[in-house]
């Protein structure tokens, strides 16, 4: 996993960690179960701007 992560304000890279934040990704019934992933999704802090801001998950839509 990588340990940092582009500010989406100002394009600065980070590697600061803010927080840990838990991220549920529901999908479609299987088996007529419900899908659900809870994925961590890591907050940084950007040095440039000092604004908090959350990974991207490519995987979600």
């Amino acid at each position: 996993m990588k340990k940092k992560a582009v500010c989406p304000r100002c394009g600065q890279r980070s590697h600061r960690l803010h927080q840990n934040k838990y991220h549920l990704v529901k999908d479609l019934p299987w088996s007529g179960q419900q899908v659900i992933l809870k994925v961590n999704r890591r907050q940084f802090k950007c040095k440039n701007c000092q604004k908090p801001f959350s990974e991207k998950l490519y995987f979600v839509e």
